[in-house]
């Protein structure tokens, strides 16, 4: 009898998994463009029947305003932008078309369900969107030992954002600033790193990160021979003669006519 109960717990236990509705802590997202917010039911193999997926933003335990389905309840900012992305059977995704920047946000994943005849009601701990625009590199003119990278991204919010450097694996230290642009609604995040001149090809490459998590891949850039041209020395040798020439004429002159 008692391995018949323990029988019976045992197929219990596979047949009633634990089930988590999962979602990354954030997405990066570039304006204008179409965001994706990964959402999956665990474990994937789980036979659930009667699902209903929804998404809403604002806080997990108060949703400020529905997203999807789309209703006459839904956000009217996201009526006609979002949908479902069909990744799997186990996928909940939805994608944001259009990016604006009031899309930065906090995006919770919700399931209504049932596995085998129990109701379950599951929401994913939330993902950021982060909204942005490309990071843009440029460098100064290679004109003396030095040379300065710049680096810029406009983002939707400055809170907890930085631009790193790094020189194939390892980080540089690097200043940086934030600009408000007005009536815009987005922040530009400026940074500049100094660099010794080199005859190598060096690499160096822009990430943004928000909090822990890096926008992979970053933008970068080669810097080869920083030596001026030849020909800049060549010209600048000729220029310095053709002076002396000239002043050594027109002291040769006021003597003569004196």
């Amino acid at each position: 009898m008692w391995k018949a109960v323990c029988l019976a717990a045992v197929v219990c236990c596979r047949v009633a998994p634990a089930l988590e509705v999962l979602q990354p802590a954030v997405a990066f997202a570039l304006r204008g463009e179409t965001a994706v917010l990964p959402c999956s039911i665990s474990p994937g193999s789980a036979a659930v029947e009667r699902r209903i997926p929804q998404w809403y933003y604002g806080q997990r335990a108060n949703k400020t305003a529905n997203v999807y389905p789309e209703n006459e309840l839904s956000s009217a900012e996201h009526r006609g932008r979002v949908v479902m992305n069909p990744r799997g059977d186990d996928s909940l995704s939805l994608e944001i078309r259009g990016v604006r920047p009031g899309d930065h946000n906090t995006y919770y994943c919700a399931l209504s369900c049932l596995l085998n005849q129990t109701y379950y009601r599951l929401t994913g701990n939330g993902t950021l969107l982060f909204v942005h625009e490309p990071i843009q590199m440029s460098q100064s003119p290679c004109l003396g030992k030095n040379i300065t990278l710049s680096c810029r991204v406009v983002v939707a919010r400055p809170d907890k954002v930085q631009l790193v450097w790094r020189k194939v694996n390892t980080s540089l230290t690097a200043r940086s600033f934030v600009q408000y642009v007005p009536d815009s609604g987005m922040v530009v995040i400026k940074s500049q790193l100094t660099i010794s001149s080199s005859e190598e090809v060096e690499t160096y490459t822009c990430l943004l990160m928000y909090d822990s998590h890096l926008r992979l891949p970053g933008e970068s850039i080669s810097i080869s021979s920083m030596k001026p041209p030849v020909l800049l020395y060549i010209a600048s040798l000729i220029i310095s003669l053709l002076t002396l020439l000239a002043v050594a004429g027109v002291l040769l002159f006021r003597r003569v006519c004196a």
